[in-house]
């Protein structure tokens, strides 16, 4: 097993957002990747533990579009130390982008207003991608088959031409392209939230599958996406399955549905598996609503681990800090064997 992890994703450090016209702390604290790091190290895993190389930004033009990443990539030279890029307007897609930067254009590329552009954004995200690809690339020589690789900001609500959700660059989506030259993959995504981003991205395509389990996106964010009949188009017809579910569910009905999605996803001949693991379904987690308890993630890891297949996860949401690096323990334990 091995596991990857970038201090570079702490430079990323919002401070609030808006919520339904309230501001509020900002979920995606940068301690996060902090306080799984700890608890991992702390657990007896450094040996596996690896800073990432970086790869070239060629892997983002790969998922997403030249003009996204070189607006977020424009924060580093034209914002200073302590400013922000907030989107406030929401122009329609006719119109034509004069200027990379403009705080106009952050609502052209960001699709809500609870995430904001900093100095150091994009290095972050970047590093977030580079210990996703990182995980990829192993898998691929053939050195590694279980990988979790620790990024934040997440990434699975972020598509080709907008970012969003406290997310920037798609992490899973970069590392499941990567993988795709090789052979089909798949993306499942625990996330308690659908990843609309992911979603969209291979929408048309069947060489990565797209399987979501999710809380219901009528009464969850992001509202407007992972509904049961958004099952794919054209060649990506038939590859898109989203399981969304009830509120207050626990672990037993949690555990029949991943593992009926498990008996779906052998049915894509599947070569290689990404995990898109968010720890937002734990009970106490106050940006879900799903009561699954922290043993249980010992389980999912267990379960991905017992699968006949390579299997990457990164790391998507998770926001309750203090349970955030026992959380991820009981999952990693499960995932490599322990």
């Amino acid at each position: 097993m091995k596991i990857f992890y970038s201090n570079k994703e702490t430079l990323h450090k919002p401070k609030f957002e808006w919520n339904f016209g309230k501001k509020v702390p900002y979920p995606d604290k940068y301690t996060r990747e902090q306080v799984i790091t700890e608890a991992l190290l702390d657990k007896g895993y450094k040996k596996v533990m690896s800073q990432p190389k970086s790869f070239n930004i060629k892997h983002l033009y790969a998922i997403h579009t030249r003009e996204l990443v070189d607006h977020i990539k424009a924060c580093e030279k034209r914002l200073g130390e302590g400013e922000e890029l907030y989107p406030h307007i929401f122009p329609y897609r006719v119109f034509e982008p004069q200027n990379d930067i403009d705080p106009f254009l952050a609502g052209y590329h960001c699709f809500d207003v609870g995430t904001y552009l900093q100095k150091y954004s994009y290095k972050a995200a970047k590093s977030a991608v580079d210990c996703a690809l990182n995980g990829a690339e192993l898998i691929l020589q053939e050195k590694e088959n279980r990988i979790f690789a620790i990024c934040r900001p997440p990434g699975h609500h972020a598509s080709a031409n907008y970012y969003g959700g406290y997310c920037i660059f798609n992490n899973a989506a970069a590392a499941a392209f990567y993988l795709s030259k090789s052979g089909r993959t798949a993306i499942l995504d625990l996330d308690f939230h659908h990843g609309n981003g992911t979603q969209s991205i291979f929408y048309e395509q069947a060489q990565v599958v797209y399987i979501s389990i999710h809380g219901d996106p009528t009464t969850n964010y992001p509202y407007f996406s992972g509904f049961t009949n958004e099952k794919g188009t054209r060649l990506g017809k038939g590859y898109n399955v989203n399981i969304p579910l009830n509120n207050n569910i626990g672990n037993k009905e949690y555990d029949n549905q991943l593992k009926n999605v498990l008996k779906r996803i052998k049915e894509f001949d599947i070569q290689y598996l990404i995990l898109s693991m968010g720890f937002d379904i734990f009970e106490k987690d106050d940006m879900g609503s799903f009561n699954i308890t922290s043993d249980y993630f010992y389980e999912i890891g267990k379960i991905m681990n017992e699968l006949h297949i390579p299997v990457l996860v990164c790391l998507e949401g998770g926001y309750q800090i203090e349970k955030l690096g026992e959380n991820a323990v009981n999952f990693v334990d499960g995932f490599s064997g322990r």
